[in-house]
This record gives C-alpha cells, sequence and structure tokens, in this order.
C-alpha cells in the first residue's frame, strides 16, 4: 500500500522531533571576592553553574531525516495508552543519525561517546551566547561548560512517533528490553473495534429478520379481516420480534468492541509493566 503497510492504521513519515532536556551549563565568571592576592584563598575566576532548557526542534539546528510513524483510525481510548507509555521521552542518540552535519567536532561514529557529546555541545552553542561561555572553553573544560552527565540524558519529549505498534524490535527499542519480551499489537485487533467489521453480520441479520418480519405480514390468506384487533396485535408481535432480533444482535457487537478496545490497551499497559 502507498503507507508501505498492509496496515490502514500506520504510515511511514519523517518528523521532526522536540527535545525535551535539561543542560547544566558551566562558565567562567569575575570573582567579586578576589583581593589581587595571588596566594590568598579566593581566585580571580570562579565557575558559575546554571541550567538551560534545551526544548528545540532538530529543524533549528538544521537536522533532517528523521523516520517516524503517523497513526489514524485507532480511537482516543489506544492513542491515550500509548501516550501513557512512550510520551516520557526517549534518548535522542538511539535515533540521530551521527553521520549528519548536527556535529561541531570530527567524531561522527555511531555509539562513539565523543560523537555524543559533541552533540550535545552543538546544542549548547545553539542556545548559549558565546561570550558566556568562551572563558570555559579556553580554560580546557568539558567544552562550551555542558557537564559530561548530560550526553546521558538528551531525550526527545515523546517516543511515540519513532514506535511502531505493530512490530516487536521498534517497541523493544522505545522500552529498552529484548524484543522477545514484547508482543507487538495486530491490525485484526483494531478491526474488531471499528463498525466496519460487523457490517456483514448485522446485514445478514437484518435481512433473516426483514425476511420473517414479510411473512408474518403477509396478507392473512384464511380470511382473517385486515383491520381487525387480531390482526393488528399479530402485525405488532411481529414488529417486536424483529426489534428483538436486530437489538440483540447489536448489543453483541457493542460488546465485542468494547472487549476488542480493552484488548488492546492491556497488551499496551503490558510493555510499561516490562520497561
Amino acid at each position: 500500500m502507498a503507507n508501505g503497510f498492509q496496515n490502514p492504521y500506520i504510515t511511514e513519515t519523517e518528523f521532526d522531533p522536540r527535545i525535551d532536556t535539561t543542560l547544566s551549563v558551566q562558565s567562567w565568571v569575575e570573582n567579586p571576592k578576589y583581593t589581587g592576592d595571588p596566594y590568598g584563598d579566593e581566585l580571580p575566576m570562579k565557575t558559575y553553574t546554571r541550567d538551560v532548557d534545551l526544548d528545540v526542534a532538530l529543524s533549528d539546528l538544521g537536522y533532517t531525516g528523521i523516520k517516524g510513524y503517523e497513526y489514524s483510525g485507532l480511537g482516543d481510548q489506544t492513542m491515550r495508552a500509548l501516550e501513557d507509555v512512550f510520551g516520557g521521552g526517549v534518548s535522542a542518540f538511539d535515533y540521530i543519525d551521527p553521520t549528519q552535519g548536527l556535529y561541531t567536532g570530527t567524531s561522527s561514529e555511531a555509539g562513539d561517546a565523543a560523537a555524543q557529546f559533541d552533540l550535545v555541545r552543538s546544542m549548547a552553542d545553539y542556545l548559549i551566547d558565546e561570550g558566556e561561555h568562551s572563558g570555559y572553553r579556553h580554560y580546557g573544560g568539558y567544552g562550551v561548560g555542558v557537564m559530561p552527565t548530560d550526553v546521558e540524558s538528551l531525550k526527545f519529549e515523546s517516543a511515540l512517533p519513532m514506535v511502531n505498534i505493530f512490530d516487536q524490535a521498534s517497541i523493544a527499542k522505545a522500552l529498552g528490553v529484548d524484543a522477545s519480551e514484547v508482543r507487538a499489537l495486530d491490525a485484526k485487533m483494531f478491526d474488531k473495534m471499528g463498525s466496519e467489521h460487523y457490517e456483514p453480520l448485522v446485514e445478514n441479520v437484518r435481512e433473516g429478520a426483514t425476511l420473517d418480519l414479510a411473512k408474518a405480514l403477509a396478507p392473512d390468506v384464511t380470511g382473517g379481516f385486515a383491520g381487525s384487533s387480531a390482526v393488528a396485535s399479530r402485525d405488532a408481535q411481529a414488529r417486536r420480534a424483529y426489534d428483538k432480533e436486530m437489538r440483540t444482535i447489536l448489543g453483541e457487537i457493542l460488546k465485542s468492541r468494547a472487549k476488542a478496545s480493552q484488548d488492546v490497551s492491556s497488551r499496551i499497559y503490558d510493555w510499561q509493566e516490562i520497561a
């Protein structure tokens, strides 16, 4: 199909994820307590640390090419469950291609810690005034004053756009577990949540009930008076039988759809338990 899957509920896409991380940034500033005594307790410069919210999109940094997924027709309950499980963020390094031109240095090998740190530095350069941390860089610290632990916490604000919920490996990657621990969803589970799945059954029951009703409402060939109370009672009874048959099948369909929705939500929250 055009969306890359034999599945109407998912579409491949490229998107621009937002980064949800706070960087600890250090700068060197003049120490007002410095007296000029090179042998005193106070140094001429001191370290100033502050947190900077790194709430930017990769496109702001000139980066493109994150592949992901869009969903449709899953229902509000399912989408809420998916956000509950995958909306808490995911490591950006697992999804960013380090060979793209987002890095300020030369390290660009996948999984290379230096490349990861280089990425954090480039983001700090984007957000923080060069003059504020240039002294710290010159001093030979961690480069633009970003604390080393930040490379472990750089996250996208939501993992959901990068997760194929119909694929074990994709789910496991976002959860940080082995694929063997995960049961993916199946398109048939969502089919059972929609009314279209039951239309042939409804039509079949309606056809049979309509035929029964037509027979019951047929003219009385035994000579009964069409306007008599007996005929009217028979007609009313026939219509009640038709209505009951239709209500019964519709009620069963509602139960089946509700169960299908519950089965989907339960499987999604099962992922949360193993994460």
